[in-house]
C-alpha cells in the first residue's frame, strides 16, 4: 500500500514540476565550467586495477569464503579473550580508544578516514570513505541550511539526521578498527588480522585481509614474487569492493531493517526527497579558474545522484561505481585528492562552492551570486548539530551465503560525470521552488 501511495505521490509532483516554466533545463546555462580534461561520457568498463589475475583471485576467494562461511554456521568462529597475550591486549584497547575518539561526529570521521589514507594510499576505500562521509556531513546540514531545511519540521530534521548519523557511525565503528590494525601490521611486519573477530567484524573480510596483507607486505618489501603494480592495484581493488560490500550489509542489517530507522527511510518524505534529487554525491575537484572580471572561482564537481538508498543492491552498486569514478583515471584521482587535502571538512557546502554558499545566516541573501539568486546558507556541522552518544551493541551477521561474491564480477560503465553544470540547474530549480527569505 505505501508503494503504491510512493508511485501516485510521484507521479502527481512530475506532472506539476513540468508544468513550471524553470523545470526544463535551458538549453544555454548560465554557468561557465573551467576548462578542465574532458570527463564527458568516460566509460569504464572495468573497476580499477582489474587484469588477467583478478578472476583467478576471485576464485580463489570463493574457495576461502566457503571455508569461512562453513565455521560461520557451524559457529566455530568465536573470539577467545583469555588466548590473548599482553601484546595483543594492549593493541586491542589502542585501538578502541582511537575509534572512540575519532568517532565522535561527522566531522572527525572524515578527518580520520582521509589521515589514514595519506598514510596508506593502497587502501583505496578510505579517500571513498572519505568523500562519502564528506557527503554525509553536508546532507546533515542541509536540514538545517537554505537546501531542504524550509520543507521540514523540527521532528522530521531530527529523524533524517538521526538516520543519517547512525549510518554514519556504525561504519566507521565496523570499518576503522580494520584499517588500523592494518596499520599496526605494517608497523609490526606480522599479521593482526587474527583480531578482527574482537571487533565484530564480519568472518567475510577476514581472508580477504588476510590476502591483502600479503600482497601489500610484499610490495613494500620489493619482492619480485610480488607480481608488480598491477597485482597490487587488483588486491586494492578487491579490498575496496569487499569493504563497500560489507560496510552496506552492516548498515542493512543493523540499521535500515530495525526500528525506528526503517519507519523514516520507508516514510513518503524520505521517497519523496529522493525522487526530486536532493541526494547527489559531489565529489569537488581542485581545478580553479577566474574569468577576465575576477568573479568568485568555481570547483567543478564530479559525481552522480544517489536513488533507491533503501535498496541494499542499489548501495552496494552506487559504492562500486563511485569507487571506479575515484579511481579509473590518475588525473580525476589527483584533482579530488588535492581538494580533499587543501580544503578539511566542515560539513558547510561552502568547502566547495563559497561563491553560493555561505556558513553565515546573518549574511545569506544580503549579496546576490553571479548569476543572480540568493546565497544559501549552509552551516558548518558543529554549529546545528551536538554530538550524538552512541550505543552499539552486538552486531548482527550478515554473512550467511556466498551470493555477495558475485559483487566483484560485475563490470560498470559511467557517463556524464561531471555534473558542474546540471548541480547549478538542481539549485536553481530549488531556489525558484522556495526563495530564500531575505532578511
Amino acid at each position: 500500500m505505501r508503494s503504491y501511495i510512493v508511485q501516485w505521490s510521484q507521479l502527481i509532483v512530475r506532472r506539476i514540476l513540468k508544468m513550471l516554466p524553470w523545470f526544463k533545463k535551458p538549453q544555454h546555462s548560465p554557468l561557465t565550467l573551467p576548462n578542465l580534461p574532458s570527463f564527458h561520457h568516460m566509460k569504464i568498463t572495468h573497476l580499477p586495477g582489474e587484469v588477467k589475475l583478478f578472476q583467478r583471485e576471485i576464485q580463489q576467494l570463493q574457495q576461502q569464503l566457503k571455508s569461512v562461511l562453513h565455521g560461520v554456521l557451524r559457529n566455530t568462529i568465536t573470539p577467545e579473550h583469555t588466548s590473548l597475550n599482553p601484546e595483543e591486549r594492549r593493541i586491542l584497547a589502542e585501538i578502541d580508544k582511537e575509534r572512540d575518539r575519532a568517532n565522535r561526529n561527522n566531522v572527525t570521521r572524515t578527518a580520520a578516514y582521509v589521515r589514514f589514507y595519506l598514510q596508506f594510499p593502497e587502501i583505496h576505500w578510505a579517500l571513498l570513505a572519505h568523500m562519502v562521509s564528506r557527503n554525509g556531513g553536508w546532507n546533515m546540514t542541509d536540514l538545517h541550511g537554505d537546501l531542504s531545511g524550509a520543507f521540514l519540521t523540527a521532528q522530521q530534521r531530527f529523524n533524517f539526521y538521526r538516520l543519517l548519523e547512525r549510518c554514519n557511525a556504525l561504519i566507521f565503528y565496523d570499518a576503522y578498527p580494520q584499517l588500523l590494525l592494518y596499520a599496526k601490521s605494517m608497523e609490526h611486519q606480522r599479521s593482526y588480522f587474527h583480531l578482527l573477530p574482537y571487533f565484530q567484524v564480519s568472518p567475510f573480510m577476514h581472508p580477504i585481509w588476510e590476502s591483502f596483507w600479503s600482497v601489500s607486505r610484499l610490495q613494500r618489501e620489493g619482492v619480485e614474487e610480488a607480481g608488480g603494480a598491477e597485482t597490487a592495484r587488483t588486491a586494492s581493488s578487491v579490498l575496496t569492493v569487499a569493504l563497500i560490500i560489507n560496510e552496506q550489509n552492516v548498515i542493512e542489517t543493523n540499521v535500515l531493517t530495525i526500528s525506528p530507522y526503517k519507519e523514516i527511510l520507508h516514510s513518503l518524505l524520505f521517497h519523496l526527497q529522493e525522487w526530486l534529487h536532493f541526494n547527489y554525491l559531489l565529489f569537488p575537484l581542485n581545478s580553479e579558474q577566474q574569468d577576465r572580471d575576477m568573479t568568485p572561482i568555481w570547483r567543478p564537481l564530479v559525481g552522480r545522484v544517489v536513488t533507491q538508498f533503501a535498496q541494499l543492491e542499489e548501495r552496494i552498486e552506487t559504492g562500486r561505481m563511485l569507487y571506479a569514478l575515484l579511481f579509473s583515471n590518475k588525473e580525476l584521482t589527483d584533482a579530488i585528492s588535492h581538494f580533499v587535502q587543501s580544503q578539511p571538512h566542515t560539513g558547510s557546502r561552502a568547502d566547495y562552492w563559497h561563491q553560493v554558499f555561505t556558513t553565515s545566516g546573518a549574511k545569506r541573501n544580503h549579496r546576490p551570486s553571479r548569476q543572480g539568486f540568493p546565497t544559501l546558507y549552509s552551516p558548518t556541522l558543529e554549529a546545528v548539530w551536538e554530538d550524538t552518544q552512541h550505543h552499539f551493541p552486538t552486531m548482527r551477521p550478515w554473512f550467511q551465503d556466498l551470493t555477495a561474491i558475485l559483487q566483484f564480477q560485475y563490470s560498470i560503465s559511467v557517463k556524464d560525470v561531471d555534473v558542474t553544470d546540471e548541480y547549478y540547474h538542481h539549485l536553481l530549480q530549488m531556489v525558484t521552488i522556495n526563495p530564500p527569505k531575505r532578511k
